[in-house]
């Protein structure tokens, strides 16, 4: 048994230098090359993901194709993580739309297209978070006798 280990230390089997490192470049750089392309596959569809809820979600609100794309544009522009996260906390949304009208402002277009352009963010806004009418908000109680519910004070 001791002479089969002495014979494969003689053959080198196991040495560093057994591999020529141009091979062992190849495979690692090729490794490598296979992680980033599942990696960017996995980011790609995850983004794409992440834009379809977004026009789902918009489709819901029964936004316009304008309002639509200026929805797009400001995700886009302020690159948001997460698209639809806009359409769900108004405090973010009121923060991109800041952001947006101090963009608009310098820029040289007239005060009639900047105004409508405000007015179109507006009512993106309204779509997105106060689209509820007040009846849908609060049903009335039914009207008659109630003599079912007990009164408030004894």
């Amino acid at each position: 048994m001791n002479t089969t280990v002495d014979e494969l230390i003689k053959l080198k089997l196991f040495s560093p230098n057994h591999v020529p490192s141009p091979l062992l470049l190849l495979i690692l750089g090729l490794i490598l090359l296979l992680v980033t392309v599942i990696f960017g596959f996995h980011y790609w569809q995850q983004r794409a993901k992440r834009e379809q809820d977004f026009h789902t979600e918009m489709a819901s609100m029964a936004m316009s194709h304008g309002e639509c794309a200026v929805l797009s544009d400001l995700v886009q522009r302020y690159t948001l993580g997460k698209p639809v996260e806009i359409l769900y906390s108004l405090p973010l949304f009121d923060e991109l739309l800041e952001k947006e009208m101090e963009r608009v402002m310098v820029l040289p277009l007239s005060s009639e297209a900047k105004k409508q352009y405000v007015d179109l963010l507006y009512q993106i806004r309204q779509k997105a978070f106060f689209n509820e009418t007040p009846c849908e908000l609060s049903p009335a109680p039914p009207e008659g006798n109630h003599s079912d519910t007990p009164p408030l004070v004894s």
